[in-house]
């Protein structure tokens, strides 16, 4: 863990951009992040000089380069291969924050902070960011007031571990603001494990021993004991840490469909449940196109995350039909009944209209977090 604080007789803070045309400056640290799991806290104020002239803004980067240069991009140059999260002031009427993963180049970013929060830095300069990796996810939290939203989430492009964290403001050729860091701290993340948790990561588990047997000739199609099947499922939903990779896939399969059977419960609002069924049976084509694409960010991180390993599971047989014997409509037509379920007191939904709602969940965005969905 490592904490940075720059320290003055009445606040505390480094000042990365000057209320002056053109300023910019950079902050890098020279200690790198230890571990692929970790929680970073960054604190940042920005103050104008009661003009309309904006700034461009800061950036927060966690980069697997230790080298800085300096750019017309927030005041950065090159690359940034890993995570960037930044405050844009360009517009002073409409400042924003937004972030992305992966690979940036610094010299064409118009595809890059796509999905916008807008911030009022009138009330309230000051935000905090927290950004959080374990093994599975990164996700990006803002502070504005009293409020902490989720504004960034992904599977893909993960922080690797001995990656670089920095931050670097630019006003523009008119601009007038100050960008200045009141507090960084970094650690590891929080090890806590509840019983959600583990069921999430046993869960986690025995669709990726699955996924890494998917050639398997038939593998949802044997007959196995049903009590044996009812156990090990059973001790999936019960937290039970068992070693899955060791057990026998046919049993392990046929657990999974015990699962989704008896413990995946109820993971959407009732009335959102069912419009769901009701849109797919009546097959009004652009409604369900709408709501699908809307659900993965209604349900709780644990069904998303199920939603994810279940969909790899099914590409992986399908792309695999010579050896597994196994195709995609074979799947669809055997969980959605399994998956999908009867709202209470409902009956009359049948299996075809339930494996089309999982074929078309197939589609859906389950990686990522719209910003414009969470938005009031």
């Amino acid at each position: 863990m490592f904490v940075i604080r720059s320290h003055g007789s009445k606040s505390q803070f480094i000042q990365l951009g000057y209320i002056s045309p053109g300023s910019r400056g950079a902050l890098q640290y020279k200690n790198k992040i230890e571990d692929d799991k970790f929680e970073i806290e960054v604190t940042v104020s920005v103050n104008d000089n009661n003009t309309i002239k904006s700034g461009q803004g800061l950036i927060i980067f966690i980069s697997n380069s230790d080298q800085h240069e300096e750019g017309d991009f927030y005041g950065k140059g090159g690359s940034i291969d890993g995570l960037c999260i930044c405050l844009d002031t360009s517009d002073y009427k409409n400042p924003f924050i937004s972030a992305y993963s992966g690979l940036i180049n610094t010299n064409d970013t118009k595809k890059v902070f796509k999905d916008k929060k807008y911030v009022d830095l009138e009330d309230n300069n000051k935000i905090k960011f927290r950004i959080v990796q374990d093994h599975r996810t990164l996700e990006v939290f803002v502070q504005d007031g009293h409020n902490e939203l989720l504004v960034y989430s992904t599977r893909k492009n993960l922080v690797s571990k001995g990656s670089t964290l920095g931050m670097s403001a630019s006003n523009s050729g008119s601009g007038q603001y100050s960008y200045m860091i009141n507090s960084v701290e970094v650690g590891s993340a929080c090890d806590w494990i509840t019983g959600d948790d583990l069921r999430e990561k046993n869960i986690e588990i025995v669709l990726k021993v699955l996924l890494n047997k998917s050639k398997t000739k038939k593998m949802f199609y044997h007959e196995i004991d049903e009590e044996q099947s009812k156990k090990i499922a059973k001790g999936i939903y019960n937290e039970i840490q068992i070693d899955y990779d060791k057990m026998d896939v046919y049993l392990l399969a046929a657990a999974l469909k015990v699962y989704c059977l008896l413990y995946l419960d109820y993971y959407l609002p009732k009335d959102i449940h069912f419009s769901l069924l009701k849109v797919f049976k009546a097959n009004k084509r652009t409604t369900q196109k709408e709501i699908i694409k809307r659900l993965p960010f209604i349900m709780d991180n644990t069904i998303r995350m199920f939603f994810i390993g279940l969909f790899d599971l099914f590409r992986g047989i399908s792309e695999n039909t010579n050896e597994s014997e196994t195709t995609l409509d074979n799947l669809l037509d055997l969980f959605g009944p399994l998956v999908i379920k009867n709202p209470e007191n409902y009956i009359d939904f049948n299996a075809f209209t339930k494996r089309e709602v999982l074929k078309d969940l197939m589609k859906a965005d389950f990686e990522h977090v719209s910003i414009d969905f969470l938005q009031d």
